[in-house]
């Protein structure tokens, strides 16, 4: 969450009102606040079962970046500006910059990627796995934006 929806997108929001999405936007995927990942960790470094096992961790919601603006529209009342780079753009930037500047092309990549992959998780997974409560995108606004 602080990355993928508070720096990419509600940062933008809360200083401008507006914010420039890459891709379409509409595609949902999970977003988990850094605390949930830690509180996780915790019990899966503490606790042999979960040795030499991968552990999937999730937040409680799959959202699209374009709600996710829209929420933290929400909670500032106002209507956030929402603009997209379009796909195409994002191939000609990752192409272009890969030899100037490779991490901003890996980030075009990766956004076409996760704008048209399944990003999906079950969110009960983490929940019932490890009994926890884990931060929904409204607490994780509020907590960023005190509104």
């Amino acid at each position: 969450m602080e990355w993928h929806a508070y720096e990419f997108s509600g940062k933008s929001i809360v200083e401008k009102g507006k914010v420039s999405i890459l891709g379409k936007g509409t595609n949902p995927m999970n977003f988990i606040a850094v605390k949930d990942i830690v509180a996780t960790l915790k019990l899966v470094i503490l606790n042999e079962e979960f040795y030499n096992e991968t552990v999937s961790l999730g937040g409680p919601e799959n959202l699209s970046r374009n709600e996710v603006a829209e929420r933290f529209g929400k909670a500032l009342k106002i209507h956030p500006k929402i603009s997209h780079v379009p796909a195409v753009v994002l191939k000609f930037f990752a192409v272009l910059l890969k030899p100037l500047h490779p991490g901003f092309a890996r980030i075009m990549k990766f956004t076409l990627y996760t704008d048209t992959s399944n990003q999906v998780l079950d969110e009960n997974f983490t929940i019932a796995r490890f009994a926890l409560k884990p931060t929904t995108i409204d607490e994780f606004i509020h907590s960023v934006t005190g509104k």
